[in-house]
C-alpha cells in the first residue's frame, strides 16, 4: 500500500502537486483567521465584567439571574426559533 502511494507521489505531474499545495496554503490560511477570530470574540466574553441589572451600562454587559418573559405577544429569537426575554436587532 505505501509503495502504491509512493509511485503515485514519484509520478505525479507538477500541475497537481501545485494545485495540492496551493489548496493546502489556503486551507492553513482560512483556518487560522478563523483560530483568532474565535481567541477574539473568546477574549471579548471572558473580559466583560459581570454587572448588576440596576448599574448596567449600555454596550456589551454581562448578567447573572433569572428572567421572565414580558406579557404579551412573544419574542422570538431569528437565529434558534426560541422565546427570549429581549433581542438586540439592527
Amino acid at each position: 500500500m505505501l509503495e502504491s502511494v509512493k509511485q503515485q507521489i514519484i509520478h505525479a505531474d507538477q500541475a497537481g502537486i501545485i494545485f495540492f499545495l496551493g489548496l493546502m496554503v489556503i486551507l492553513c490560511a482560512v483556518s487560522l483567521y478563523g483560530i483568532f477570530r474565535f481567541f477574539h470574540r473568546y477574549r471579548m466574553i471572558a473580559d466583560t465584567p459581570t454587572s448588576r441589572i440596576r448599574s448596567a451600562h449600555q454596550g456589551y454587559v454581562e448578567l447573572e439571574g433569572e428572567g421572565r418573559l414580558m406579557q404579551g405577544r412573544p419574542i422570538i429569537s431569528p437565529l434558534s426559533k426560541k422565546n427570549v426575554s429581549g433581542i438586540n436587532s439592527k
